[in-house]
């Protein structure tokens, strides 16, 4: 953190951290409710294949659109995981040059 020009700098830093933070917050607030949404819409049509039988073949695509629709959400989320790591990561790095910058 020697490059940021003192705690001015730091601070900023700091504040631009906690946005990101926030971002991925957002993000993952985001796919958490879509999950449930997908969730829900995945068993209507598991009580519709079992209530129809056989004659309910069309849904079936429908489930595997909304699994895969899952498996992507699941990928944002572990994506974002990842990216939170990084923000955790770097604020640790400047709580750090903060405790230098006291002592």
């Amino acid at each position: 953190m020697a490059d940021l020009p003192g705690v001015q700098g730091l601070a900023q830093h700091l504040m631009q951290e906690e946005n990101e933070l926030e971002d991925v917050e957002d993000k993952l607030t985001n796919a958490v409710q879509h999950v449930r949404d997908l969730e829900q819409k995945v068993a209507k049509l598991e009580q519709y294949l079992e209530e129809n039988g056989e004659n309910a073949t069309w849904p079936r695509d429908i489930v595997e659109d909304i699994e895969e629709e899952i498996q992507g959400v699941i990928e944002l989320v572990e994506g974002s995981d990842q990216e939170l790591n990084e923000v955790l990561e770097n604020a640790e790095t400047d709580r750090g040059a903060i405790m230098k910058h006291n002592s």
